[in-house]
C-alpha cells in the first residue's frame, strides 16, 4: 500500500493526482481549502473515497476558515478526520506528526524492513495544462519527522 502528504500547495497539487491514483490507500491533506468556482477541484475531493487525515490552522491567512472546512466535507470519505489548530498557516504544532505517523501506520502497516520514500518528477494534465509536479509516495510511514523531512526534499532512509 502507498500513502500520500501534501499541505498546503501539496493538498493543491495533491487532491487531483490523488483522485487519480488507484495504489493510493490513504492520504493527508491540509492548509488548504476549497473555493468557490472551483469544480474540478471539488469533483476531484468528492472522488476521494479512501481515508483521509486534514489539518487545518484556525487563524490561516492562506486558507479561510469557511473554504478549509468546505474541502473537507467535499471529501468523498467515510473514514476522514479534520486536526483543527490555533494558529496560522505555518504553525502546525509538532504534536501533528505523531498524529500523521499513527494514521500512515493503521492504513499502511509497518514495514519489515525501513524503506527509501519515493520522490518522482511526473508531468500532469491539471485543468488543460500540463505541469511538472514532484510526488511523493510512501510505501510506510514509521517516523514521526519522516513526512516533515520528505517535505523538505530531504532523501535520507526512513526506519
Amino acid at each position: 500500500p502507498v500513502g500520500y502528504w501534501g499541505v498546503s500547495m501539496g493538498t493543491a497539487i495533491g487532491v487531483p493526482f490523488v483522485a487519480e491514483e488507484p495504489r493510493i490507500a490513504c492520504a493527508l491533506f491540509g492548509l488548504a481549502g476549497l473555493r468557490p468556482n472551483a469544480p474540478e477541484f471539488e469533483a476531484a475531493a468528492r472522488a476521494i473515497t479512501i481515508p483521509v487525515e486534514f489539518v487545518f490552522q484556525w487563524e490561516d491567512a492562506v486558507a479561510s476558515r469557511e473554504h478549509g472546512l468546505a474541502l473537507f466535507n467535499a471529501f468523498g470519505s467515510a473514514a476522514k478526520t479534520m486536526h483543527i489548530n490555533p494558529g496560522g498557516h505555518m504553525e502546525i504544532p509538532d504534536f501533528e506528526s505523531a498524529s500523521w505517523e499513527r494514521f500512515f501506520v493503521r492504513h499502511l502497516g509497518v514495514a519489515a524492513a525501513p524503506v527509501v520514500a519515493g520522490l518522482s518528477r511526473d508531468t500532469r494534465s491539471v485543468r488543460g495544462r500540463r505541469l511538472r509536479v514532484r510526488t511523493v509516495l510512501l510505501a510506510t510511514f514509521h517516523e514521526a519527522r519522516t513526512a516533515r523531512r520528505i517535505a523538505r526534499g530531504d532523501r535520507r532512509r526512513l526506519g
